[in-house]
């Protein structure tokens, strides 16, 4: 990343990486980092980068969300259990 905090992704041409707007009909590129949006793309679905073909929208959940998520499941459960615990010792 450079000083400003945008990626030094190098580009071909006048097409930037998008910003992650969800008005905008955009693809994924795994190896490049970035969204792209569809009329940028070559004929058949490369990158217009790396030349890789792209496999649509980024749909992947990162696994730190999981992690947090299971983490947070595991936590309210035990808290549902003391809670029912502490009722079942107080009725």
């Amino acid at each position: 990343m450079t000083e400003s905090g945008a990626s030094s992704v190098p580009s071909s041409g006048n097409i930037e990486p998008m910003d992650s707007d969800p008005a905008v009909e955009a693809v994924w590129c795994e190896e490049c980092a970035a969204s792209y949006p569809r009329d940028a793309l070559g004929e058949d679905g490369t990158c217009p980068v790396c030349g890789r073909v792209t496999g649509g929208t980024a749909s992947r959940v990162p696994w730190h969300f999981r992690l947090l998520a299971g983490g947070t499941v595991v936590y309210l459960g035990y808290r549902l259990y003391q809670g029912v615990e502490w009722v079942a010792h107080h009725i």
